[in-house]
């Protein structure tokens, strides 16, 4: 009874070097797995009977059998407590990871009768990705503040529209609409080209030709694809401004798109620069009409301006490599430093910035992650002066 276990898991394990992520595609989890556990669900996914895992567990690990015995019960308890052993189970709707909620990238509620559209309308469109997408419903001033945020991406005219939004205003607020649903609102005025950009972004991504995005900048120069992820306050987008002002061509602001092709190329999607207020005085250093920029307020409550990029990429290019990763980390007055991130740690640093466009993981995902990282090498770069950084990076890329 002893050899009898009956292991079955619809769970997929991937290696990560010398040990394995585990992903459940019912309850869309990731598990992170050592190298004895790595070797243990290998063991048992082959179809070892319980006693041969254990003599192995023993042999290789100098524990004594009732040990080895011991740490197997452990890890099956572990598992089976998990739900990794016990079929499968019923996941919400949104993507769990490492025990975080995401919810889903497009909040959609029904939209009010009492909505009005904006008075004096004057319609935008802009070209995502794959999507021309025209806004109705805007004041002269919010539609120049649009063209302001999407740079290069604005079009003229909407006759060839693929999507069409409508901007509406109501005693709660603004709510931006699509096909009668609302993607979001807001209930200022300084508010309204923040949630448009990002929703529009959303909608676009949604029905491109694109595997994941990630949450992070990215840069194009002299056959150097360079992503810079990161949490919000990391320092991506003064560090990118920095680049952009020294020659690089803008990728994508603070979502970069990765193509189909196993996450190793990025799609462009070069719209303004999003600065926080905590960037202000760099950037009023390096650009000098940069104060006089209108002032918005997100969603999130930050303060923020759009700085228009300089040095566009080419209209026709529509893929580009991922050569570099590095994760930016400012702290006033620190020197620039570099260091190569482990597997492990790759894979951990990057995970919360990772989303895929299905808003699900399956194993191909997983796989194709570890690929990008294998691929590119990952560093983390800690700075404290733009300029500094910005030289280092070039001393070092060659």
């Amino acid at each position: 009874m002893h050899d009898n276990l009956e292991f079955k898991s619809k769970a997929s394990l991937h290696l990560l070097d010398n040990d394995g992520v585990l992903f459940d595609p019912h309850s869309q989890r990731i598990f992170r797995l050592n190298r004895t556990s790595t070797l243990l669900w290998s063991y048992f996914e082959c179809g070892w009977p319980r006693s041969t895992v254990e003599a192995r567990l023993s042999e290789h690990h100098g524990l004594s059998s009732n040990s080895a015995a011991q740490y197997v019960s452990a890890a099956l308890s572990e598992w089976r407590q998990a739900g990794l052993l016990d079929g499968p189970i019923s996941g919400a709707r949104h993507a769990v990871v490492n025990g975080e909620s995401r919810p889903s990238t497009l909040r959609q509620t029904s939209l009010t009768k009492s909505a009005r559209k904006v008075r004096r309308s004057v319609p935008a469109c802009f070209r995502i990705l794959d999507s021309t997408i025209a806004v109705q419903g805007l004041s002269e001033s919010l539609h120049a503040s649009m063209k302001e945020a999407f740079a290069d991406m604005a079009v003229p005219g909407q006759r060839e529209a693929d999507l069409i939004c409508d901007l509406f205003a109501d005693h709660e607020g603004y709510r931006l609409a699509y096909e009668d649903q609302v993607l979001d609102r807001c209930e200022a005025l300084e508010s309204v080209v923040p949630m448009i950009k990002a929703s529009l972004i959303q909608l676009a991504i949604g029905k491109a030709v694109a595997s994941a995005v990630l949450h992070a900048a990215a840069l194009w120069r002299d056959g150097t694809g360079l992503v810079l992820p990161g949490p919000a306050g990391a320092g991506k987008s003064t560090l990118a401004a920095a680049l952009v002002d020294n020659g690089w061509s803008l990728v994508a602001d603070d979502v970069t798109v990765l193509g189909p092709e196993g996450l190793l190329t990025m799609r462009p999607l070069p719209s303004a620069l999003c600065l926080k207020s905590g960037s202000w005085p760099v950037m009023a250093e390096l650009v000098p009409e940069f104060e006089r920029l209108a002032v918005h307020c997100r969603a999130d409550g930050k303060s923020v301006r759009f700085l228009l990029p300089r040095n566009p990429l080419a209209k026709d290019i529509d893929r580009l490599p991922v050569n570099l990763i590095a994760f930016p980390r400012y702290r006033e007055g620190a020197s620039v430093t570099f260091r190569r991130l482990t597997a492990d740690e790759s894979f951990d640093r990057i995970l919360p910035e990772f989303y895929p466009v299905s808003n699900r993981f399956d194993g191909e995902t997983i796989d194709a992650l570890i690929g990008l990282l294998r691929q590119a090498p990952v560093f983390e770069l800690h700075y404290g002066d733009s300029g500094a950084a910005v030289a280092a990076l070039r001393q070092w890329i060659g």
